[in-house]
């Protein structure tokens, strides 16, 4: 796994958690053709209510993101991967993501919250404990405006 400057088909996200017990450092979101094409949707939607002040956020059910901890073997330290960026590109194999930590909650409820300015975040939430897991924010409008992805699904 390295970080990439050039779009690819995966984020990595800095992320954390409310748990007093479990972990959770960094998430990584697939994108694909149909990811683009529903932020693209999303986005104009909202893009109707900048101007009123009272709107905040839509949440919609995404399950293209999926949540890790730091371990010793694979990812030791994610802000350090990231060199203390709040996301990158990734370039990563299905192999290499397979093989990293997950958190110990059963995760439920994956959702991306997308706000004013076409930024968004991932959250999602212990199934049995309802601990919040969430990422940074990411500029939606920019990812799905480039036209430098590679060939998506």
């Amino acid at each position: 796994m390295k970080l990439s400057d050039t779009p690819t088909g995966y984020l990595i996200l800095n992320a954390r958690t409310d748990s007093e017990w479990d972990f959770c450092d960094f998430a990584i979101v697939q994108i694909d053709k149909i990811w683009m094409d529903e932020q693209r949707k999303r986005l104009e939607l909202i893009k109707r209510l900048d101007e009123d002040y009272t709107f905040d956020s839509m949440y919609y059910y995404e399950t293209s993101c999926q949540f890790y901890q730091d371990d010793c073997n694979i990812m030791t330290d994610s802000m350090k991967f990231l060199k203390e960026k709040q996301w990158s590109y990734l370039e990563a194999t299905e192999a290499e993501i397979e093989t990293l930590t997950l958190p110990e909650n059963a995760l439920d409820c994956y959702r991306i919250v997308l706000k004013r300015g076409g930024y968004g975040m991932y959250k999602c939430y212990g199934k049995h404990t309802s601990e919040q897991f969430w990422t940074a924010d990411i500029p939606v409008h920019e990812i799905v405006n480039t036209d430098k992805l590679p060939n998506l699904k």
